[in-house]
């Protein structure tokens, strides 16, 4: 079975959670549950090839530390009730993105590197950054 590009598994997501809107919060929870599954799937596969691991979750309750690596810029972040805080160094850009199945958010970064983003729903996300004259920095897509 081919492993399906995130694209594909965005368009998935958005198609059965638009025609879940009239299934219920079971539906919706059943859906976003299969979609965390399969997400867990791929990233534990990551981790185990990788041999290092990308994301730290400190309990299951508490919040959730995040860094990501590339081009020699750092891309970290807390999760904690909804809310992104994080810093990237050192500064090489200011576009960053926050990335759901239904849009994306421009989040403003200042020039020491911080940002903060309110999720805009529980569904899975991903943040991407753009440096000056380097590839983007994309973390995987993570469930809140």
């Amino acid at each position: 079975m081919k492993d399906p590009t995130d694209d594909e598994m965005v368009e998935e997501l958005r198609a059965a959670l638009t025609d879940a809107r009239d299934g219920g919060p079971d539906m919706v929870d059943m859906i976003m549950t299969g979609y965390d599954l399969t997400v867990t799937d791929a990233l534990v596969a990551r981790i185990v090839e990788a041999g290092e691991p990308v994301a730290m979750r400190s309990d299951a309750d508490g919040p959730r530390f995040v860094v990501c690596e590339g081009g020699g810029v750092t891309v970290s972040f807390e999760i904690v009730d909804g809310t992104i805080v994080g810093d990237i160094h050192p500064v090489s850009g200011t576009d960053l993105f926050l990335e759901q199945a239904l849009g994306t958010t421009t989040v403003d970064v200042s020039t020491t590197g911080a940002f903060e983003a309110t999720l805009p729903s529980r569904a899975p996300f991903r943040l991407r950054y753009q440096p000056i004259e380097a590839d983007p920095i994309v973390t995987e897509w993570i469930l809140p």
